[in-house]
């Protein structure tokens, strides 16, 4: 460096920072790295409106600053302004002044702009710090043969293509609890960490980790007349944006607003319509169907919009909003908002019905038989049921989201029923709470309809039954009995019989639940042609396990290879598996311990498969004890180990 030249030092105050270690990290690497290889060093940091982007690039810049004694080099884009047109030349004229460039000395093409500021940065240990970018082509021609130089960039958007000029990419995600605790107790004061870690949980909830929310936030609650827990509760149940005021200013709402501005027309209203969908995420089949546009163009449009973190890519072809974005785009909404918050509840609720016909391969239920009649199964062919199955474990928060919704938009046709294509998985898979709640706000729609006041109240209890409310249960299953023969309804009569017989096999009493299978059995007789043979087959099942423990094998194995030889033939592979599992337990009981093993671990896979969580971890029970008796104690613990962790809570 040549006495007397200017030497510019730029950066930014130091900022509040706290957490992003894992980022820190990776960043001393590339730096050692690069200096060590003698190359430039290049990073992208990335992130949505409010992430703490510049917060990050300061810091990183302030902690490298001594490297670069030729100078530091600042120059704020405002990429995330609406149509930024700030160029590389005009970045490449100020930096030149900044080196003691006058302003009549700079060539007045950009060219030849940008070459002088090349060529002033040959060989200097020089750092710049490109804020808040658009476009690669602001950043790419000011890159100059300087191996011994740093270029730190901020960007809403990714900036794949500085992947080519060997950038390394920094995305930003949210602060977990720890970092937003530490956050909110440097700007608020030590007396926030007396919240309690269930309050700041929410707060980071509702914020979704922005530090930017967390920042603004931690101003109010630092403030003497703001109550923390009414502040907080303020946020989880009322407007969030505008909760989040500072000095009568609302920070977040703008960033938010100047993400908007910048989009273009067909994106803003991809953006705005399907912050309606229910739901916390959402895939491209129901935004095609919403837009009432093709997937593959949509498809295209949720991965711009990820691109610039108006919406995260979960991957899988699955989006979502972070939370207080979805208040933002639906604030500008366009006008129609019930219409289409009706349409998108209308295609789950098909969805559902759909899924259900895949998955269940029951009779259609009365309620709702027009709409399974006009429906088409979800998939078909091999491997059908499977598939539904696993898109039933994906959409499943949002189909109870759009149930809640139906019932919010009072909508009795929909609303009381859509519980009701919910109940097989739902039952199956353990997923009882969550179901009981859309049962019991369907019921006040139900009216004086019978036909639907009977299914609910069988549905209901086959849930109160598997949570071990047994009371409860009885009583929904006997009011259901009671419809059924007031109506003359003979499946419903049938199913009633076979629910209170499950119920009493559960209470232990066997010999009341044989006779009330018995009855169920003789009433199937009366059933159409076609339902029969099922009927028999899931009688059959149920049968299987109450000989089972009353120790008539021979009656046990008789009737579980009866159901299995039904539903081996169809796509019922959650009753295939509990048909054999009753098998299995019998080859156990009579000591046929190779048999029951090779059996049970089928089953054990299966209701893995089949995310039937608490009936997997039962059957590694039994593994675990059958693996004790062949003296294979590893392979015992391994089970025990997995039966444990598939109790744990999922949120089913």
């Amino acid at each position: 460096m040549t006495e007397g030249k200017t030497v510019p030092r730029q950066l930014f105050k130091r900022p509040l920072f706290v957490n992003r270690s894992a980022e820190v990290s990776a960043f001393q690497q590339w730096h050692e790295r690069a200096a060590a290889e003698n190359r430039p060093l290049l990073v992208v940091i990335s992130g949505g409106e409010g992430m703490g982007k510049t917060t990050l690039a300061t810091h990183l810049a302030h902690q490298i600053a001594g490297h670069f004694p030729d100078g530091q080099l600042v120059y704020e884009v405002h990429g995330s302004a609406a149509r930024s047109g700030v160029t590389a030349d005009q970045v490449a004229a100020h930096w030149l002044q900044q080196l003691g460039v006058g302003e009549g000395d700079l060539p007045r093409q950009p060219a030849e702009r940008i070459g002088m500021f090349r060529s002033r940065l040959a060989g200097k240990r020089m750092l710049m710090l490109l804020d808040d970018v658009h476009l690669v082509e602001q950043v790419r021609p000011l890159l100059a043969d300087a191996p011994r130089s740093a270029t730190i960039v901020t960007s809403r958007h990714r900036l794949e293509g500085l992947r080519i000029d060997e950038f390394e990419q920094l995305p930003l995600t949210g602060f977990d609890r720890d970092a937003a605790t530490e956050l909110l107790v440097r700007i608020a004061g030590p007396e926030v960490a007396d919240l309690g870690a269930e309050l700041v949980d929410k707060l980071r909830t509702v914020c979704e980790g922005l530090p930017l929310a967390l920042s603004v936030a931690a101003l109010r609650l630092g403030q003497p007349d703001e109550d923390p827990a009414e502040y907080i509760e303020r946020l989880l149940h009322g407007q969030s944006l505008a909760a989040l005021e500072q000095d009568g200013q609302r920070p977040v709402e703008r960033v938010f607003d100047a993400m908007f501005d910048d989009l273009p027309g067909d994106l803003a209203h991809v953006y705005t319509t399907l912050s309606l969908l229910p739901g916390p995420d959402f895939g491209v089949a129901a935004a095609a169907a919403l837009l009432e546009e093709d997937e593959v163009g949509v498809l295209r449009s949720l991965r711009r919009l990820a691109a610039v973190h108006a919406l995260e890519s979960l991957g899988s072809k699955r989006f979502r909003y972070h939370n207080l974005v979805r208040e933002h785009a639906i604030g500008k909404a366009p006008d129609g908002r019930d219409s289409l918050r009706r349409q998108a509840i209308y295609w789950y609720w098909q969805r559902a019905v759909a899924l259900d016909k895949t998955v269940s391969r029951r009779p259609p239920p009365d309620p709702v038989r027009d709409w399974y009649d006009q429906i088409p199964a979800a998939y078909d062919g091999e491997g059908a049921a499977a598939r539904a199955w696993a898109e039933f474990a994906v959409e499943w928060p949002n189909l109870l989201a759009a149930a809640r919704a139906a019932v919010e938009s009072r909508d009795g046709d929909i609303g009381a029923r859509f519980p009701i294509p919910l109940w097989f998985f739902g039952y199956q898979t353990g997923r009882h709470l969550a179901l009981l709640d859309a049962f019991g706000t369907a019921f006040p729609l139900a009216g004086d309809d019978a036909e639907l006041h009977w299914q609910l109240h069988r549905d209901l209890g086959a849930l109160h039954e598997q949570l071990g409310d047994l009371d409860s249960a009885a009583g929904h299953a006997e009011q259901a009995l009671r419809i059924a023969e007031e109506r003359e309804h003979v499946l419903g009569v049938q199913s009633g019989t076979d629910w209170l017989a499950i119920i009493c096999e559960a209470r232990g009493e066997l010999a009341n639940a044989t006779a009330w299978r018995q009855r169920s059995w003789e009433t199937v007789a009366h059933l159409p042609a076609e339902l029969r043979e099922r009927a028999y087959a899931v009688l059959s099942m149920h049968i299987a396990r109450v000989q089972l423990r009353l120790e008539d094998f021979d009656s046990a194995e008789t009737a579980a290879l009866r159901a299995i030889g039904y539903f081996d033939g169809t796509e019922e592979i959650a009753n295939l598996a509990r048909a054999r599992e009753t098998l299995g337990l019998t080859h156990r009981a009579r000591e046929r311990f190779a048999e029951a093993e090779s059996l049970l671990t089928q089953v054990f896979g299966q209701y893995r498969e089949l995310g039937m969580n608490a009936k997997a971890a039962d059957i590694a029970d039994s593994l675990a004890e059958l693996a004790d008796r062949r003296g294979a104690a590893d392979e015992a613990e391994a089970f025990r180990r997995q039966a444990q962790r598939l109790r744990e809570p999922d949120g089913h």
